[in-house]
């Protein structure tokens, strides 16, 4: 089995090479500044209509087995009238049933048909549809230049014997049985020219789907699936009742995807013939030059009986080379390969280059790109935008036409729910409503949805304490509930495929943090930034005396911030006039980061991974997974309306939940 899309060459690829990612420096320190906020997002939730904070107060038996939990009476719940504000953490809520359920061991990933890697899985029928991509292996030359072979140890030149093997696959495996990869990898990374002459043949052949469908995990049959026209393989893939759902966006003339601005929703019922929706996002008034690109992606797709709904998110990138190229400025030393930090804001680009006698910054403006002002003010509105887009079965697909938060999407038997920054709601992905959560909960880290509605897994603003609550299928009426057996930190590891559908994987173990705040000096001031809960804040050195402080992780895209990121560094404006402060310098920011982190080695780590399942949010199995020593392989969980399916490594493992 080839490795699935999201997955990295077994050979190591030289970060400069064409065609990969290159590094980008500018904007290094900023960004790790707003990934401290990130890393504890906590946004106040937004009142929306006018239905009252609601936590139920009322007790129910805690049952020991499957069979003493009744099946179809649900508890009876007093509700209190506006208790959410003296609600906390440490709330009692309603006591749910928690089953016996325990593990029932599946097949080894290559046993009894099941896959090793499931890219995407989803309830299908009495059991689950699983998939993934199979890539032909890349070939590598019949023989390299001389002066390659010269570049590698003697130890890697005899192991081959003078004649290469017919793929990369087959290499890395004697290369790694002989414990030569790391030595192959330093040489990749520091040559070019031998990465490139190594992954230098083309594939010809298209990636193809495997597909497999299982009941329990143990015995797995093959599926025939054709793919929808316009695609090799599955990314967003959902399902509900018979019905199998993709979205996927088309590739251009150079086979690049996102880049036509288009993207396509498909589905089928017999896993042959596909219904099609090509979808187009609109873009720029103006034609945007070589060198300037925009993309289309799609994230999130979900899927009811009445329709689908999915996230377009939308970028503007700019490749300085090429512009460079195109206004005949490129720099001899300027990298032709890639190898470079670059950025670009209201003026122009800014380049920056390891040269011999240190790192070199060069700008340029628009005007000295040849970019005309109508382009130039294109990029200056650009963002990293998304849009909810949906549409029912049987009618055109539309953007939301009011705003939801930013967040990720599950389907319900009334609509959809998003959650991230809050709770919102809409019936049609279309017109979205602002849903109430309790004043305790920062923000929403984790979801699934089940028959009538959704279980909401929330974190505080200064820890990883782990709140449940449950609402129903319209975002409204939360309850926190008491689960016997959760443990009581923890972040969601995983958010499982499609629609999330009834289960979701915990990470009790808290990566370890640096305890210290980031912090700055320029010109007299102070900035400190600190974690977990987001505050930033400016003060006199001198005196001591806080000028700015303002908690980041808790600011609306709408509101006005204190603090500006750009390519320069962090802005600081008085809150109250607008006039600038002072400017702190990306390269102190930069230097701050590397003081704080720089000796920090992130303490020992090991997931400790849970399982929380069920299909009508009263009785629920909790199971603490194994995770083994060294888990390597993916981590899902999907479940329909009987059993939970994980797959953790290269192990399957159903849960019984009727």
């Amino acid at each position: 089995m080839e490795p699935p899309a999201n997955t990295e060459p077994d050979l190591p690829v030289d970060a400069s090479r064409p065609g990969t990612l290159t590094r980008t420096r500018v904007g290094l320190a900023i960004g790790a500044a707003v990934a401290l906020v990130a890393g504890a997002v906590a946004v106040v939730m937004l009142a929306g209509d006018d239905e009252p904070d609601t936590i139920a107060t009322a007790e129910v038996t805690v049952a020991d087995t499957v069979d003493s939990a009744p099946a179809s009476t649900a508890p009876e719940v007093t509700v209190a009238e506006n208790p959410a504000a003296e609600t906390s953490n440490d709330a009692t809520g309603v006591q749910v049933n928690v089953l016996d359920g325990s593990a029932v061991p599946g097949a080894v990933a290559g046993d009894g048909g099941a896959l090793e890697y499931a890219e995407w899985i989803v309830p299908w029928g009495d059991g689950f549809l699983a998939g993934s991509t199979v890539f032909p292996p890349q070939p590598l030359p019949a023989e390299l230049p001389d002066d390659v072979v010269a570049l590698f140890p003697q130890e890697v030149t005899d192991l081959f014997g003078g004649e290469l093997p017919a793929t990369i696959d087959e290499a890395t495996q004697m290369l790694s049985e002989a414990g030569l990869l790391d030595e192959v990898a330093d040489v990749l990374s520091n040559h070019p020219e031998a990465s490139e002459a190594i992954y230098g043949i083309p594939v010809t052949e298209p990636p193809t789907v495997e597909a497999r469908f299982t009941t329990d995990g143990s015995t797995w049959e093959p599926v025939e699936l054709t793919l929808p026209a316009g695609t090799t393989y599955l990314q967003n893939v959902a399902a509900v009742d018979d019905r199998l759902v993709v979205a996927f966006e088309p590739t251009d003339a150079r086979g690049i995807p996102g880049t036509t601005g288009t993207f396509t929703v498909a589905s089928t019922t017999d896993l042959s013939t596909w219904t099609t929706q090509e979808v187009t996002v609109p873009g720029p008034s103006v034609e945007l030059p070589a060198g300037i690109q925009r993309t289309v992606n799609t994230q999130g797709l979900v899927a009811n009986e009445n329709g689908w709904a999915l996230t377009a998110f939308e970028s503007i990138n700019v490749d300085p080379l090429v512009l460079l190229r195109q206004a005949g400025l490129a720099d001899p030393e300027l990298p032709s390969d890639g190898g470079f930090g670059s950025g670009f804001d209201d003026t122009g680009i800014e380049v920056q280059i390891d040269t011999a006698d240190g790192l070199r910054t060069d700008r340029y403006t628009w005007e000295e790109l040849g970019i005309a002002p109508e382009v130039a003010a294109v990029l200056q509105e650009s963002g990293y935008s998304s849009t909810v887009w949906a549409s029912p079965w049987d009618g055109p697909a539309a953007p939301s036409e009011s705003a939801a938060p930013f967040g990720s999407l599950l389907a319900t038997s009334a609509g959809f729910v998003q959650w991230g920054d809050g709770i919102a709601f809409s019936p049609d992905g279309r017109v979205w409503t602002q849903r109430t959560l309790p004043d305790s909960v920062a923000y929403v880290s984790g979801a699934f949805a089940f028959d009538d509605g959704v279980i909401v897994l929330t974190s505080g603003a200064e820890d990883a304490t782990l709140d449940v609550y449950r609402i129903d299928a319209t975002g409204s009426a939360a309850e926190l509930l008491e689960i016997p057996g959760l443990p009581a930190v923890g972040q969601p590891g995983f958010i499982g495929p499609g629609s999330s559908r009834s289960a979701i994987v915990i990470d009790a173990a808290s990566p370890v943090l640096p305890t210290d705040p980031l912090v700055v000096e320029v010109d007299g001031y102070r900035l400190t930034i600190r974690q977990p809960s987001g505050i930033f804040e400016l003060s006199d050195v001198a005196t001591g005396e806080t000028i700015v402080t303002q908690d980041l992780s808790r600011i609306e895209p709408e509101d006005e911030s204190s603090f500006e990121f750009g390519m320069d560094g962090v802005t600081v404006s008085d809150p109250e006039t607008g006039e600038v402060i002072v400017v702190i310098p990306s390269d102190l920011m930069e230097a701050a980061q590397e003081e704080l982190y720089g000796g920090f080695d992130g303490g020992e780590y090991a997931p400790d991974s849970w399982l929380l399942a069920s299909v009508d949010g009263e009785r629920f199995v909790v199971d603490d997974l194994d995770d083994g020593d060294g888990l390597e392989g993916p981590l899902v969980a999907v479940a329909n309306d009987e059993r939970a399916l994980v797959q953790i490594g290269n192990r399957w493992i159903s849960y019984d939940l009727s």
